[in-house]
């Protein structure tokens, strides 16, 4: 069963150089992906975007190795994806009135980034990223959960295509980039 700690597996290398907020500048992707690249191979470039890239500072799952993943690319139905996929924060991600009010359009009426991508291609700009979890995983509060996969990255996809299907909305089947730990 996978321990979702506080530990940080993370090597300081994989950290954006720069800071990030205001005023800020923080190294720019291609020179990341240039140098962190080097330290994981075996990942995609779409995923060290989305994961170590932008979320750095704001991810819970540094307890996870980056180094120690292989990553291939799946193609899920979207009903398989929702049963399937569990997380543990984001309580409201699975409120489907909430999700499409707060993600489908922006307080001037136009597409969020969330919808915007689905809206023009039928597809994600970024597909999730989701960890098999075979035996569940716990949470830091001690909960254990058996879902057989965890989304690492995609929680706002997730909850605004429980939405569309809540809806009625046809959704085709969506890339995923499916994670899973090697053996040490």
């Amino acid at each position: 069963m996978l321990e979702i700690t506080g530990n940080d597996l993370w090597r300081g290398e994989f950290k954006p150089l720069g800071e990030r907020g205001l005023g800020s500048q923080v190294e720019k992707l291609g020179d990341y992906l240039d140098r962190v690249k080097l330290l994981v191979p075996n990942l995609p470039d779409e995923l060290i975007e989305q994961w170590p890239y932008r979320h750095w500072d704001l991810t819970q799952f540094r307890c996870v190795p980056l180094d120690r993943l292989e990553c291939r690319e799946v193609l899920w139905e979207p009903r398989f994806f929702l049963d399937n996929v569990g997380t543990y924060f984001c309580p409201d991600s699975l409120n489907p009135t909430h999700a499409y009010e707060t993600l489908h359009r922006d307080i001037e009426g136009k597409p969020t980034h969330t919808s915007k991508p689905f809206e023009e291609t039928g597809e994600w700009d970024y597909a999730p990223i989701v960890l098999e979890t075979p035996d569940g995983y716990r949470t830091p509060d001690d909960v254990e959960l058996k879902f057989p996969y965890l989304l690492i990255e995609g929680h706002q996809r997730r909850a605004y295509l429980n939405a569309l299907l809540h809806r009625g909305e046809a959704v085709c089947a969506q890339r995923v980039l499916l994670v899973r730990l090697r053996e040490e």
